[in-house]
């Protein structure tokens, strides 16, 4: 689903905004919950445990959902995604979770 929204997004541009506003939050979501799943495993099981399928399918879709937002905002531009409203709205979340995931990752 996510490197079809990545492909989808890469095809259409601003227009996709409408489409990723609908579940931006939930990519958000799924993106910390497996760094969280991924960094348990990881202290729990070694470092190995970073070539057990599972981890590498979370790994996988934390990728594809940067591609996605790099992509969203590469694209992004007026009338459905202002530049300004890309920078207001989607933006902080964004960094908010990189602040999130390194400080998770420091401690």
């Amino acid at each position: 689903i996510l490197k079809t929204n990545n492909k989808t997004c890469g095809a259409i541009g601003s227009i996709y905004a409408n489409q990723l506003q609908t579940f931006f939050m939930d990519v958000l979501n799924v993106y910390k919950v497996y760094s969280e799943r991924i960094s348990a495993t990881v202290a729990q099981q070694g470092p190995g445990a970073t070539q057990l399928s599972l981890v590498r399918t979370m790994r996988s879709a934390k990728k594809e959902i940067l591609r996605l937002l790099a992509m969203f905002i590469e694209k992004s531009g007026p009338p459905e995604a202002d530049p300004q409203a890309v920078a207001q709205g989607f933006i902080p979340p964004v960094l908010d979770l990189g602040n999130w995931q390194y400080y998770a990752d420091n401690h």
